[in-house]
């Protein structure tokens, strides 16, 4: 899967019990490494 914005590869994302979500490596970077530093 690939993301629609810039191409790059879609990731799914585990956290905790919820729901996974998929995120874009690109994207989504600085959100998922607010969520890295939190854990």
């Amino acid at each position: 899967m690939r993301c629609d914005k810039c191409g790059s590869a879609i990731i799914k994302v585990l956290i905790g019990d919820k729901i996974p979500w998929l995120a874009c490596a690109r994207c989504d970077k600085a959100e998922l490494d607010a969520i890295a530093l939190t854990k």
